[in-house]
């Protein structure tokens, strides 16, 4: 299953979480989590912008972890997400009613992999750009610690 959506980044994050757990986890914005551009809940990924405007996002549910090519991206984090109600949710989806994308998956823990482009073509007074944010999901028996697979090398963290 994939999605192509366009979001609002609020707050300059998108959020990805369980229906449970939605506006449930406050991201700290310390330095570890502006750095991986993530920050992991219980239920929920935030996922970090570089504009606080609509954006891209693709989300892919797949069968297994999707073998990538990391150079295509500025920046990849890995991480894990429990969905405990087998309902996924993300609000601020421009071309869903009420801005809310919900669709049902198997319940359970899913690993991560948040993919960041074109994090370096942001216009100076930060409204227009080419980003766009690809989370890949995929089921998983164990739930990972967040961490950096590719670090964006412009980063102002």
């Amino acid at each position: 299953m994939e999605y192509n959506l366009t979001i609002f980044a609020d707050y300059f994050q998108i959020e990805i979480a369980d229906s449970n757990s939605i506006t449930s986890h406050m991201p700290k914005f310390d330095k570890e989590e502006m750095t991986s551009l993530l920050s992991v809940g219980k239920g929920v990924l935030n996922v970090f912008t570089v504009r606080n405007m609509v954006v891209p996002l693709k989300i892919a549910v797949l069968a297994i972890k999707p073998d990538i090519d990391i150079n295509e991206y500025d920046q990849v984090v890995e991480a894990s997400i429990t969905i405990s109600s087998g309902i996924l949710s993300i609000p601020y989806a421009m071309e869903y009613p009420n801005n809310l994308l919900e669709f049902q998956i198997s319940a359970g823990i899913y690993q991560a992999l948040i993919g960041y482009q074109g994090l370096d073509t942001i216009s100076e007074d930060g409204l227009e750009g080419n980003d766009a944010y690809t989370v890949f999901l995929w089921k998983s028996d164990i739930s990972i610690e967040k961490k950096i697979i590719k670090e964006w090398m412009n980063s102002p963290y």
